[in-house]
């Protein structure tokens, strides 16, 4: 039967294999946040995310460890941007109505 690990062992592991593998250290808290913020880049339900990650509620989940990735915010805007300037024939409710120009 096993043992516990002493948090620096591990540490010191996850140091010694980033830099065989020829990556930069980073700090395993650091790897928690940055798999919270890509299962939540991917869709994932933050309460998913929460109990996955064994954290106290989804509100700290989602202010606390949600990384916007550049491509998450670039789809973000041209999503909506598509739905704002949809013909109404496109088979989409415009938005907004602004009034013709005088």
């Amino acid at each position: 039967m096993g043992r516990p690990l002493h948090p620096q062992h591990v540490s010191d592991q996850s140091y010694l294999l980033s830099y065989e593998a020829g990556l930069p250290p980073v700090r395993l808290h650091g790897l928690r946040h940055g798999a919270a913020s890509l299962m939540l880049a991917a869709g994932v339900d933050v309460k998913i995310v929460q109990e996955t990650l064994g954290l106290v509620s989804s509100t700290f989940t989602r202010d606390t460890l949600t990384s916007v990735y550049p491509e998450v915010a670039r789809a973000a805007a041209e999503s909506t941007a598509a739905l704002i300037s949809a013909a109404p024939d496109a088979g989409h409710t415009r938005l907004i109505t602004l009034p013709a120009r005088v």
